[in-house]
């Protein structure tokens, strides 16, 4: 697909609608704060920045530029050892 395609069919690269994101603009009371992607994926939508609801403010979506935005990703975490041998004596009895 040719960039020019893709722009077309409203392709866009980066964040999307629902996309957990941390604000990590130098210099600003939001610096840190996590939030949601609230813009839709449509096109004509600048692709320069996207709306954000910041966690704790009741949903108001504030505009951030695509530069000043980190995705935050789900951590895989295993089980401790100790939970782990609980699970085994416990299906054992």
């Amino acid at each position: 697909m040719s960039f020019q395609s893709g722009f077309q069919s409203g392709f866009r690269p980066g964040f999307r609608q629902g996309d957990r994101v941390r604000v990590r603009t130098p210099n600003s009371e939001y610096t840190g704060c996590r939030g949601t992607i609230v813009d839709p994926d449509e096109p004509g939508v600048p692709a320069l920045g996207r709306l954000v609801a910041i966690d704790g403010e009741n949903g108001i979506a504030r505009p951030f530029l695509v530069g000043d935005l980190e995705p935050i990703r789900a951590a895989r975490v295993a089980p401790r050892a100790a939970e782990q041998q609980e699970c085994s004596d416990s299906t054992a009895e």
